[in-house]
């Protein structure tokens, strides 16, 4: 009798301590499921230095599906972030376009590429020319990269004295200026551009 008492005891220990040893590996797989759903999002930390302020922003997916319409949570005056559900390489690039209060573009950013969970975007002149550019290749229809080579010696030919130009940056410094300062339409700007390519012989 005195045996099975103790081997009852025996039972109930080696139960009690199995309990104990569960509980932490329990806590641990939450944390494992935890880092997986974070794991599946993508943080964008999007540092404004175009000089206008934006109130809303659209992201879209390579084939132009709209994935965010909203706010950027404010860091500063100058920085905010966004965080999205991790787009599938395949569904790269993104479209990141951003509105003032009276839904004009205010500037723009292609996302072609991203590591791990963060993506730092800086809104710049150079960033937005980069946009612009893919617009004006749509809107042409025409090859990138021989459009390319006819607005960067467009642009070096008007500009002798700056041997280091960036293209991209002029453009979207033109864009900036004559859409949304000078109130063009998209289609305006593309036009005159196009026939500036023209007369310049390419």
């Amino acid at each position: 009798m005195k045996k099975s008492k103790s081997l009852l005891v025996i039972l109930i220990w080696f139960w009690a301590v199995s309990l104990v040893m569960a509980a932490p590996t329990t806590t641990k797989q939450m944390s494992v499921n935890n880092l997986t759903i974070d794991n599946k999002l993508l943080e964008l930390k999007i540092k404004n230095k175009i000089g206008i302020n934006f109130v809303k922003v659209s992201i879209s997916l390579k084939n132009n599906k709209e994935i965010y319409n909203g706010p950027c949570t404010k860091v500063n005056d100058k920085k905010c972030t966004i965080s999205i559900n991790k787009p599938d390489k395949g569904n790269l690039p993104l479209t990141i376009l951003f509105y003032d209060n009276r839904g004009k573009i205010t500037s723009a950013t292609i996302v072609s590429h991203y590591r791990g969970n963060k993506k730092h975007i800086t809104l710049d002149s150079a960033n937005l020319g980069v946009y612009v550019f893919d617009q004006f290749k749509k809107f042409k229809n025409v090859d990138g990269a021989d459009l390319w080579t006819s607005m960067d010696n467009y642009f070096k030919k008007i500009n002798p004295q700056n041997k280091n130009i960036d293209t991209f940056a002029v453009l979207g410094e033109r864009y900036k200026k004559d859409v949304y300062d000078n109130k063009k339409s998209q289609e305006q700007f593309f036009n005159e551009l196009n026939s500036q390519l023209q007369n310049n012989g390419h």
